[in-house]
């Protein structure tokens, strides 16, 4: 099994419950606003240490009282290993509109300053480990080259593909929304051998040298689209770490956490042994 480790950011989402369709330019008046933690880096840690996989979260707190009470809840979780740049600049936090649909839109109401701090300087790495980057930031570029000279699997966010100078990792994952315009992703297979693409209700696609493989989303009553994302990346991490490393099984793990996901209300995936199939799943890994 592999070692994981999360870069990425903690948060905490604020989030503003419609009763109808979001509209630009119209007014809104929420029918619930809640507060949570989230933020990609801490949504796919705290769901990942939960399995079966040696999990590490390398992420920033700030001094503020949000990042206390988030820090205490990295202490209490059940991550292996625990990776904390300590800083004065307030906690990220993210602004969260669900509409009745359960469709959400996500607004930053930080300047970004804080995940720019993080760093890999002093995370013992070793050979073998796999280093995943959530949010595609300038730092990116140089954290990533160190992972590299460790001896790592690198796993990247879609952002990475039309990074400029151009780069490279071992696998590039996430959501085809991220992109502003959608690649031909096969020209792209010579810089990330391996590219996961999540389409929402389509499912999500692998593509590699070894050809395309598409896994159909599990249907699901949709309350909350928060966070699915995530969910899907932190089942396809488990089966990669467990020795799934081609085959359709990552993707089917992680399209059941996906759909389980979308079924309650909270930004960080629930615990592995709900997800429907997971360990039937993980006994088919040879």
């Amino acid at each position: 099994m592999r070692r994981v480790w999360i870069v990425g950011g903690i948060a905490g989402d604020l989030v503003l419950k419609l009763p109808a369709s979001l509209r630009v330019g119209k007014y809104h008046q929420p029918i619930e606003i809640i507060k949570r933690p989230g933020g990609s880096g801490a949504n796919v840690a705290l769901a990942l240490c939960t399995g079966p996989v040696e999990t590490g979260f390398v992420t920033y707190i700030g001094s503020d009282p949000l990042g206390q009470s988030l820090a205490k809840l990295i202490d209490e979780s059940e991550l292996s290993h625990r990776h904390i740049i300590h800083g004065n600049h307030h906690q990220e936090r993210c602004l969260v509109i669900l509409d009745v649909e359960g469709e959400r839109t996500l607004i930053g109401l930080s300047d970004g300053r804080s995940e720019k701090t993080i760093t890999l300087k002093d995370v013992p790495l070793e050979k073998g480990d796999v280093v995943v980057f959530l949010n595609w930031l300038p730092l990116c570029p140089k954290e990533l080259e160190f992972a590299k000279s460790r001896g790592c699997i690198t796993v990247v966010g879609l952002g990475a593909l039309l990074a400029e100078p151009a780069l490279s990792a071992d696998i590039a994952i996430g959501s085809q929304s991220d992109l502003a315009e959608e690649p031909i992703y096969k020209d792209h297979l010579h810089n990330f051998p391996k590219i996961v693409v999540t389409q929402g209700i389509k499912g999500a696609t692998e593509y590699s040298k070894e050809g395309v493989i598409h896994q159909d989303a599990f249907l699901s009553h949709v309350v909350d689209t928060t966070g699915a994302g995530d969910a899907f990346l932190a089942g396809y991490l488990t089966a990669f770490a467990m020795g799934a490393e081609s085959g359709i099984l990552p993707l089917e793990l992680g399209a059941r956490w996906a759909s389980l996901m979308v079924t309650i209300e909270t930004s960080i995936p629930p615990h592995f042994s709900l997800v429907p199939g997971a360990v039937d799943l993980l006994r088919r890994i040879k």
